[in-house]
């Protein structure tokens, strides 16, 4: 019996390597086909995670941006309120009897408006910021003050 087997095998041997062969190839092929799906499932995953990412990224830029412009929104209000209580500052001085009666002399600077003098606790003179020569005043100066004329001096002329 093995010799029939060993004849049919031999005579018809090509038939049976071809056969072999097809089913090697066929295994070879579903391999590499599986190993290629596998690939690509990890480049598509690979993919959105990068989507996301720049998704995420692109949201945050957009976040910076608007909180960069509400920082700067708040910084230009701020000044803006500093300017418009100076402003209101400056109205009410220049709305006092002194300066409202015609032929007055106003002063140029806003800064002489705002500078409030006061009196020193260890002697008789009148310190301002606002001068150059250290807030020093003279003595007639230092009288008027004390004689109840009123707190705001402008660059040291009665005005």
């Amino acid at each position: 019996m093995f010799s029939a087997l060993y004849d049919f095998c031999r005579d018809q041997g090509s038939i049976i390597g071809g056969l072999l062969a097809l089913a090697a190839g066929y295994l070879v092929f579903r391999g590499t086909t599986r190993a290629a799906d596998r690939q690509l499932a990890a480049l598509t995953a690979q993919t959105e995670a990068l989507r996301q990412q720049t998704h995420d990224l692109r949201n945050e830029g957009r976040r910076r941006q608007a909180r960069d412009g509400i920082v700067a929104t708040k910084l230009l209000a701020s000044v803006l309120a500093i300017i418009r209580n100076d402003v209101d500052k400056l109205k009410q001085l220049l709305d006092r009897p002194r300066y409202a009666a015609t032929n007055r002399i106003v002063p140029t600077n806003y800064r002489q408006l705002t500078t409030v003098l006061t009196p020193c606790s260890w002697c008789r003179r009148v310190r301002s910021p606002a001068r150059g020569d250290g807030g020093r005043r003279s003595p007639a100066s230092t009288a008027r003050a004390d004689k109840g004329s009123e707190a705001m001096k402008v660059s040291g002329k009665a005005v």
